[in-house]
């Protein structure tokens, strides 16, 4: 797998740099320094992850990687985390076939490292790609379930069922929990928003759903629950779907707790068959809400957000930017979204990437009122807005601007590069035109051009 952008995407990046300036380097206690302790604890909890990648033990002569490893992890575990040097041992370990060492190399691409001094595109899914996929040859489960995560929500640009279901049956016949329950929630209501239709196979869902939840699963045992309670994939039992709400409640399951109490009631179906044989995809920003919203009141809702439910709070969010039982807010709908937002482990992932679409259509739209303009909108990682049109969207309010939001030439740059990079033709001329009139002072026809082409290639060849 290779990419055409990173020519061009280098050169980019080094005019960014030069109008960034020099930096400071990190000192204990800095903004830097807090960065750093918490990439590498994240990097140390894929480290544990992957532990039974690899069996060998690390000997200094080893040829699997197992001792560049063991050196990357303590350059992890220092007081002041040597990340750079860190990543090097991982590179290493990744260039002598190491599984564990190429799924690390695939999270490190995936997530920017906050080295300082260096602007750098922030999550490059496509390299990413290509490491996991080498660890996915060897057998390493939690590279097979990002794969399919990659192809279930598009963040490789394009939306792709069949191969995610590939690569999540592969992981959840090893053992991976977080693939079956995925599985039962593909099955069971997925959503692409490329207008690509999927007709709910509930059967299969339940027998996805029904493995994760006996093997503990809190948000499986849920699931279960619902589809008793709805007759979906099974016989429609009230007995067996509090049954496992009282298991999922347990599990610490924060919505089976509401459920049980009749706090709220349980989502219905996102995807319909209609009689022509049609898929209509109820949109959640409806289907949540009008369901929700009419019989839940905002203090019922704050109080399933203090346990911890976050489609509630995306629920409230929603009120507020559309004055559904509540007044519009406008400033207090970007609030609660980007409370949502910013929880990029949440599953599924498709609270946060709509509570990130919400926040960029609310600022784009010009009809946000603040006293100042904000420097940015607070979305930072690729991974919150995976379609092309939304990342092309926030590029171009940050080249813009507006009323809300200041003009941020940098920012903009990125993410016209973060959209091309998913496929945006729009993004692709823009970038032909920022190189065609030099705007960082050194105009490249021939640069120009090969965005230009790139971008004909793509609309040629259709959605």
């Amino acid at each position: 797998m290779t990419t055409c952008f990173n020519p061009v995407s280098r050169m980019l990046l080094l005019w960014l740099i030069l109008l960034q300036g020099p930096s400071a380097p990190a000192q204990e206690g800095s903004a830097s320094a807090g960065a750093n302790k918490a990439y590498a604890r994240y990097l140390l909890r894929e480290f544990d992850l992957v532990a039974s990648a690899r069996s060998q033990p690390a000997q200094p002569s080893s040829r699997n990687g197992a001792y560049e490893l063991t050196r990357a992890r303590s350059e992890l575990e220092r007081p002041l985390p040597a990340l750079e040097e860190a990543v090097r041992w991982i590179e290493r370990a990744a260039g002598k076939d190491d599984p564990a060492g190429q799924y690390l190399m695939g999270y490190v691409k995936e997530h920017e490292l906050p080295f300082e001094g260096q602007v750098e595109i922030r999550g490059d899914r496509v390299a990413a790609a290509e490491w996991y996929e080498k660890a996915a040859a060897q057998k390493v489960v939690p590279a097979m379930y990002k794969l399919g995560e990659y192809s279930a929500y598009g963040q490789l640009g394009r939306y792709d069922i069949e191969t995610a279901v590939l690569w999540w049956e592969q992981a959840a016949t090893s053992g991976s929990v977080d693939a079956m329950r995925q599985l039962g929630w593909l099955y069971q209501e997925y959503t692409p928003e490329t207008g690509t239709s999927f007709a709910p196979q509930y059967e299969k869902a339940f027998e996805w759903y029904r493995r994760a939840a006996d093997k503990g699963d809190g948000e499986a045992m849920y699931q279960v629950a619902r589809q008793y309670h709805f007759g979906w994939g099974t016989e429609k039992s009230e007995a067996s779907s509090k049954l496992w709400l009282s298991k999922a409640e347990q599990a610490g399951h924060s919505k089976a707790h509401l459920v049980l109490r009749g706090v709220v009631g349980f989502e219905p179906a996102l995807v319909s068959v209609e009689k022509q044989g049609t898929i209509q995809r109820s949109d959640a920003n409806a289907t949540i809400q009008q369901s929700r919203a009419a019989n839940v009141s905002k203090d019922e809702l704050l109080m399933a957000i203090n346990t911890g439910n976050q489609e509630a709070r995306l629920t409230l969010a929603e009120n507020y930017e559309f004055g559904r039982g509540v007044p519009k807010n406008l400033e207090k709908a970007v609030r609660e979204y980007g409370q949502v937002s910013s929880l990029q482990a949440f599953r599924p992932p498709w609270v946060s990437i709509q509570a990130s679409e919400a926040i960029v259509r609310i600022y784009a739209s010009g009809h946000l009122k603040t006293d100042s303009q904000a420097s940015d909108v607070g979305i930072y990682d690729p991974g919150q807005l995976p379609a092309p049109a939304a990342r092309f969207q926030l590029a171009e309010l940050y080249w813009r601007g507006n009323a809300a939001v200041k003009p941020d030439p940098k920012r903009a740059v990125l993410w016209y590069l973060h959209a091309a990079r998913a496929g945006s033709a729009p993004a692709m001329r823009r970038l032909g035109e920022l190189w065609r009139e030099g705007v960082n002072g050194r105009p490249d026809q021939d640069e120009a051009q090969r965005w230009f082409r790139r971008a004909a290639e793509i609309e040629k060849s259709g959605p």
